[in-house]
């Protein structure tokens, strides 16, 4: 399982970027993204993490997301009502 960590506060010029690593690396087998250490989002990274969700549902791929409780990106989804999308896929 490739593990990839998200940092810091991450805006719509990241989003690219992010799609590619996120790519690649499901591609590549499972993935564990680790978002507890971002401090802010856009909602262009929030669609990276869906989309790499249906990414990984498509390839048959296990994509978990680590948030953590209080992480700005996991409230960030819930006021979106979001916060399903990124529950964990089974590969």
């Amino acid at each position: 399982m490739t593990e990839h960590e998200l940092l810091g506060d991450l805006r719509a010029g990241d989003a690219e970027g992010l799609r590619s690593t996120l790519l690649a690396a499901l591609e590549a087998g499972d993935v564990k993204i680790s978002a507890d250490a971002v401090t802010s989002a856009d909602a262009a990274i929030l669609q990276v993490l869906i989309s790499a969700r249906r990414t990984a549902e498509a390839h048959k791929r296990s994509l978990t997301f680590d948030l953590g409780e209080d992480a700005p990106l996991a409230a960030f989804a819930a006021r979106l009502a979001l916060s399903e999308a990124l529950h964990p896929v089974a590969g």
